[in-house]
C-alpha cells in the first residue's frame, strides 16, 4: 500500500475519515479493541470563564485517543474515562 500523510486539519474534528480520488469509495471503519474505560473521574476548570478552554481540550483528546470518552451529564459535569489510573494521568497531563 502506498503511506500518505495530510497536515493542516486543525480545524475539523475527525475519530476517523477515509481519503479516497473515487467517488464510489467504501469508508474504512475505525478500529475497535473491545476496550472499556475503567476508570472516570469528573474533570472541571480551575477558574469558570476557563470553561470553554476544558471543553476544547476534552474534545481535542477524545478525537486524538480513542480509548478516551468524554461524556457530559445533564448537571453539566464533564466526565473523563480512561483504561486505567496511568492513562488517566497521562490524559490529564496531555489536557495541561
Amino acid at each position: 500500500g502506498h503511506i500518505c500523510a495530510i497536515y493542516n486539519l486543525e480545524g475539523l474534528q475527525l475519530k476517523n475519515v477515509t481519503i479516497c480520488d473515487t467517488m464510489n469509495c467504501m469508508p474504512l471503519r475505525g478500529f475497535d479493541f473491545g476496550l472499556q474505560p475503567l476508570v472516570k473521574v469528573n474533570v472541571e476548570p480551575v477558574l469558570a470563564s476557563d470553561t470553554e478552554i476544558l471543553e476544547r481540550g476534552l474534545l481535542k483528546l477524545s478525537l486524538a485517543d480513542a480509548s478516551v470518552e468524554v461524556t457530559a451529564t445533564s448537571k453539566g459535569e464533564r466526565i473523563l474515562a480512561c483504561l486505567g489510573e496511568v492513562h488517566l494521568e497521562r490524559s490529564i497531563l496531555d489536557l495541561e
